[in-house]
């Protein structure tokens, strides 16, 4: 059988160079869509944050007592019993994944109208994007919202870490 010398392949070398090629670009892809996951489930925390605001509030125009800093075992609701220690259904409950860390503050909500409480927490997503300096320093690792509510003075502040 002879054979026929006009037909070219490739060689090993310009395969496997090709297929180089292909492996960098799909590493680039892959950090960049992780990246985007990460910066999404972070809008969820800031989201969840900035509702969080809105649930203090009514709570406290409502004239109800809520233990916010009282949270689910899962951590995905928040305020799950009164002052008086009796449970009610959580006042809040977080995207899937967003998570809350409190401040070592008074987060009781007022007893009564002339009792005023402090609300100091940092909310993030543990999936979301790592943040290895702990900036926030809430010992987390990941970036966030500081969620700050103050009804004395009606000071309601959210600052991105």
């Amino acid at each position: 059988m002879a054979l026929n010398k006009n037909q070219h392949g490739f060689t090993f070398i310009e395969l496997s160079i090709v297929m180089a090629i292909i492996s960098v670009l799909s590493a680039i892809a892959f950090t960049y869509f992780n990246d985007l996951y990460a910066r999404g489930r972070d809008s969820a925390a800031i989201s969840d944050a900035i509702s969080l605001i809105t649930v203090v509030n009514n709570h406290f125009l409502d004239k109800r007592s809520v233990n916010y800093q009282t949270s689910t075992p899962d951590g995905s609701g928040i305020g799950v019993e009164d002052v008086d220690g009796n449970s009610i259904p959580p006042v809040f409950t977080f995207s899937p994944g967003v998570r809350i860390k409190f401040d070592g503050t008074d987060n009781i909500s007022p007893g009564d109208e002339d009792t005023m409480g402090k609300f100091v927490a940092y909310i993030y997503h543990y999936q979301g994007t790592p943040d290895p300096d702990d900036i926030a320093n809430y010992g987390v690792f990941r970036r966030g919202v500081l969620l700050i509510i103050d009804e004395a003075s009606t000071v309601h502040e959210h600052t991105l870490f």
